[in-house]
């Protein structure tokens, strides 16, 4: 599988919490780390002062020199008080339009009200990703959940405890129902996790299918589905080729 990026910028939003990711695969035997599904937010961070408004998470905001523009994912404020016109912290954003100020800015939310001021800003402060993949030397399925807020961190990670196979095609169902995630082979139920409180962003780069930043899927991919809805979260017999 070479990898492919569907035409026409297809994006899914994986933020509801409720989706499934299946498709019929024949890994190689090729024992290194391999990408089946990517998806990312590249971020951009405000360090602010003189916070006055506290906004919130899908929050679009402005500069009021220039016509940058973004969409709030996440708030963090450090020291001082949003009542007292003192809070001091970061923002994180996506989506970004436009050039914000290093420094002094005023930034607005969409009803033209001070949020803050600049102090900093930081166009390159990490992604916020979705990715399926393969394990290197054992092939395991593996699923992560990457945030860039706080130096990095993994709020999903588990993996499928069975290798898949690299003679026949098999059937892989990867579902998301709220806090809980199921992986299925063949219908049958693998693995269960549960992450409870971790923050699911609609990731806004074009979706890979069979590779990411790095690496190919190598192997063939067949039937690869994306729904919104939880198709299954219990044993059941999977679609025939």
């Amino acid at each position: 599988c070479g990898g492919m990026r569907p035409e026409n910028s297809m994006i899914f939003d994986f933020s509801s919490g409720t989706w499934t990711c299946d498709f019929r695969i024949r890994r190689s035997s090729q024992s290194h780390y391999q990408s089946i599904m990517y998806q990312k937010s590249d971020i951009t961070k405000i360090s602010f002062t003189s916070g006055s408004t506290e906004p919130s998470v899908g929050d679009t905001i402005h500069g009021d020199t220039t016509t940058a523009t973004g969409i709030i994912d996440y708030v963090v404020k450090d020291s001082g008080a949003w009542g007292d016109g003192d809070a001091v912290g970061t923002i994180y954003m996506h989506t970004i339009t436009g050039s914000w100020n290093n420094a002094a800015e005023v930034i607005h939310n969409a009803s033209d009200t001070d949020i803050a001021t600049t102090s900093s800003v930081s166009s390159d402060a990490g992604d916020n990703y979705i990715l399926i993949s393969l394990a290197a030397t054992t092939g395991l399925l593996t699923v992560v959940v990457h945030e860039c807020y706080a130096a990095g961190t993994d709020v999903v990670t588990f993996s499928c405890p069975t290798s898949l196979s690299t003679s026949i095609f098999q059937h892989v169902e990867i579902v998301q129902n709220g806090n809980n995630w199921y992986v299925f082979i063949n219908g049958a139920l693998q693995t269960s996790y549960s992450a409870t409180g971790a923050r699911l962003k609609s990731y806004l780069d074009i979706l890979h299918i069979g590779y990411d930043d790095t690496q190919y899927l190598h192997g063939w991919l067949d039937e690869f589905r994306l729904s919104s809805v939880a198709r299954h979260t219990t044993t059941f017999i999977p679609p025939s080729a």
